[in-house]
């Protein structure tokens, strides 16, 4: 199966990005957007899964989770990616800490994520720092600097309230003709809670390669584009051809 590891992300954030996005329908190019339902944060795409090792997988996932406190996060600014070239990719970034940013204790905790992928499954760690962010739309044609100050403006300061992310997901790829499907294989609660398999699909939350962009939060680093194993393949699919509208 294909798998990855990710946050999901509340629905009243996951709506005031929508929002926010198809308020530039009438001013962007086409673009895939990923739909309001398949946001989320990706901590590590795994790529095929083998059923065999998932009871291993979990065990690993379970114990690095444990080993990190619930963590406060934030939809916070917006840009886009490559930062000095007609742009591909769109995100919103992601503010650890509260009023004190501090991502400090989320890179932690994806270091002990790709530890799991690699001990479990024969994974080469990440080569590029672990930058949070959540991306938003692929440009079908590249955005030029009208375009991607457009989006920058948009997504400017915090995107929805904050939230404290007390569980973290293995989730299951399911690859259809219209489109993935995703269903929550266990989740893993921060802080030492009891981990257990979850009930239903997760959103279709998807997340693309790291990005750096046009916009960044204080006191957290900008998005840096790190490559295929960050999801890349989830987040053409599980887009829509026309931006978002608030429902």
């Amino acid at each position: 199966m294909r798998a990855f590891v990710a946050f999901e992300l509340p629905e009243a954030v996951r709506r005031e990005a929508a929002r926010r996005a198809g308020a530039l329908c009438d001013r962007l190019p086409a673009a895939r957007w990923v739909r309001p339902e398949a946001i989320h944060l990706t901590l590590r795409f795994l790529g095929e899964v083998e059923e065999e090792r998932l009871a291993e997988l979990s065990g690993t996932l379970a114990a690095a989770f444990a080993a990190a406190p619930p963590l406060t996060l934030a939809l916070h600014g917006g840009g886009c990616y490559p930062p000095v070239r007609p742009a591909r990719l769109a995100w919103a970034g992601v503010r650890v800490g509260g009023d004190r940013p501090d991502p400090a204790p989320l890179v932690a905790l994806h270091g002990r994520i790709e530890q799991a992928a690699a001990a479990c499954l024969g994974l080469e760690p990440e080569r590029r720092p672990f930058s949070p962010h959540v991306t938003l739309a692929r440009c079908k044609r590249p955005w030029g600097r009208r375009e991607v100050e457009a989006f920058a403006a948009a997504f400017a300061g915090p995107v929805g309230e904050p939230f404290v992310a007390e569980s973290g997901s293995l989730i299951e790829s399911q690859l259809t003709p219209d489109g993935p499907r995703y269903r929550t294989i266990e989740a893993f609660p921060l802080g030492g809670g009891e981990a257990g398999p979850a009930n239903g699909a997760a959103g279709s939350a998807v997340e693309a390669p790291p990005a750096a962009g046009a916009a960044e939060s204080a006191g957290e680093p900008r998005p840096a584009f790190a490559g295929a194993a960050s999801g890349r393949e989830e987040t053409a699919a599980a887009t829509t051809e026309q931006p978002w509208r608030s429902r």
